[in-house]
């Protein structure tokens, strides 16, 4: 796999969590619900992008020693983290819909899953 490659779909994917995020606390500080639905709609077409780079075979991971944790194995656990923000977002925005008004906690969740993935992918693209 291409060490060009694995930058290109970390990176992607780490510039929409940031966006995500920013136009969620600007929705918030503004008051206008758009914004932050757009992020929540960041989140998921995220976790869309992450399935597709799972289930296509994206990532090659290479055999490695008895015990180490290859590089492109960290990234395919990043990617499944994606998948999983976006699954608490779209439950975000469906609980938004029904009017339950925890909707917000959980998209602080997935908000704090997202900040997490983006410092931990940061880590693995410096290694």
């Amino acid at each position: 796999m291409s060490q060009n490659l694995l930058v290109t779909f970390t990176s992607s994917a780490q510039f929409g969590i940031f966006g995500a995020i920013v136009l969620i606390i600007f929705g918030w500080v503004d008051k206008k619900d758009r914004f932050t639905d757009i992020g929540r709609f960041l989140f998921m077409a995220l976790g869309i992008y992450a399935l597709w780079v799972i289930l296509t075979g994206q990532i090659h991971v290479p055999e490695v020693a008895v015990g180490e944790i290859s590089k492109e194995m960290r990234i395919i656990s990043f990617f499944k983290g994606l998948v999983l923000c976006g699954g608490i977002s779209l439950l975000s925005y469906v609980l938004k819909l029904m009017h339950v008004r925890y909707y917000r906690l959980v998209t602080i969740l997935c908000m704090a899953l997202a900040l997490f993935l983006f410092f931990t992918v940061n880590n693995i693209q410096q290694a």
